[in-house]
């Protein structure tokens, strides 16, 4: 699984708060190469809790699918580059 930085300002569809969220570890932002049928649009995926969020390039929400329909490997993890990230052991090793 790759991990990778981008600028916040990419993904200007997604709220601030969200962004924060992703970059403390409570929710997940992914990309998958796994194509699925009904959420081929997809260009990112935010998991939280136990729903997955469809998101297009600009992270414009498309549609919220419950984790246990949605069957995909996380194939690249995404981070905010610009934006405050907590120093960890787990987040050295990741990086």
């Amino acid at each position: 699984m790759k991990v990778n930085n981008i600028r916040s300002n990419e993904l200007p569809e997604i709220d601030s708060s969200i962004k924060e969220c992703v970059n403390l570890g409570q929710w997940l932002l992914f990309r998958s190469k796994a194509i699925q049928p009904d959420v081929k649009e997809a260009a990112y995926f935010l998991k939280a809790g136990t729903k997955i969020f469809c998101l297009n390039k600009n992270g414009k929400i498309l549609e919220t699918i419950e984790k246990e329909k949605l069957n995909m490997p996380i194939d690249e993890l995404i981070y905010f580059s610009d934006l405050l990230q907590p120093k960890s052991l787990s987040n050295m090793i990741a990086r």
